[in-house]
Protein backbone atom coordinates (compact mmCIF):
# COMPACT_ATOMS: atom_id res chain seq x y z
CA UNK A 1 0.00 0.00 0.00
CA UNK A 2 1.14 3.48 -1.30
CA UNK A 3 1.40 6.29 1.38
CA UNK A 4 0.27 9.48 0.66
CA UNK A 5 2.51 12.69 -0.62
CA UNK A 6 3.57 14.87 2.54
CA UNK A 7 4.95 18.39 2.42
CA UNK A 8 7.78 16.79 3.17
CA UNK A 9 8.66 14.63 0.81
CA UNK A 10 9.70 17.80 -1.71
CA UNK A 11 13.25 19.07 -0.57
CA UNK A 12 13.67 21.13 -3.95
CA UNK A 13 10.79 23.96 -2.41
CA UNK A 14 8.90 23.74 -6.25
CA UNK A 15 6.29 21.37 -5.32
CA UNK A 16 4.10 21.16 -2.29
CA UNK A 17 1.05 18.92 -1.30
CA UNK A 18 -0.65 21.09 1.77
CA UNK A 19 -2.77 18.09 2.92
CA UNK A 20 -2.10 14.37 2.54
CA UNK A 21 -5.74 13.64 1.41
CA UNK A 22 -4.95 16.35 -1.72
CA UNK A 23 -3.43 13.03 -3.58
CA UNK A 24 -6.08 10.65 -4.53
CA UNK A 25 -5.24 6.56 -5.38
CA UNK A 26 -7.73 4.66 -7.45
CA UNK A 27 -8.30 2.81 -4.13
CA UNK A 28 -9.31 5.49 -2.61
CA UNK A 29 -12.31 6.16 -5.28
CA UNK A 30 -13.41 2.67 -4.42
CA UNK A 31 -13.59 3.13 -0.93
CA UNK A 32 -15.12 6.09 -1.44
CA UNK A 33 -18.12 4.75 -3.60
CA UNK A 34 -18.27 1.93 -1.37
CA UNK A 35 -18.68 4.29 2.16
CA UNK A 36 -21.66 6.07 0.47
CA UNK A 37 -23.58 3.09 -0.72
CA UNK A 38 -23.00 1.57 3.09
CA UNK A 39 -23.84 5.04 4.34
CA UNK A 40 -27.55 5.21 2.31
CA UNK A 41 -27.90 1.43 3.31
CA UNK A 42 -27.70 2.94 6.87
CA UNK A 43 -29.97 5.86 6.45
CA UNK A 44 -33.00 3.22 4.69
CA UNK A 45 -32.39 0.91 7.87
CA UNK A 46 -33.00 3.51 10.14
CA UNK A 47 -35.65 5.09 8.53
CA UNK A 48 -37.36 1.63 8.24
CA UNK A 49 -36.64 1.01 12.79
CA UNK A 50 -37.94 4.58 13.21
CA UNK A 51 -41.04 3.43 10.89
CA UNK A 52 -41.92 0.11 12.60
CA UNK A 53 -41.17 1.86 16.16
CA UNK A 54 -43.97 4.57 15.82
CA UNK A 55 -47.73 3.59 16.12
CA UNK A 56 -50.16 3.39 13.27
CA UNK A 57 -52.19 6.68 13.46
CA UNK A 58 -54.78 5.20 11.09
CA UNK A 59 -55.51 2.06 13.68
CA UNK A 60 -54.85 4.40 16.84
CA UNK A 61 -56.67 7.53 16.67
CA UNK A 62 -56.18 7.79 20.41
CA UNK A 63 -52.48 8.14 19.86
CA UNK A 64 -53.17 12.08 18.96
CA UNK A 65 -54.88 12.87 22.13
Amino acid sequence: MSRPILIGDYRDGGQFCSCPSAVSHAGDRLKGIGNFWTGFGLLFMGLNLLKNSVADINSNPEALE
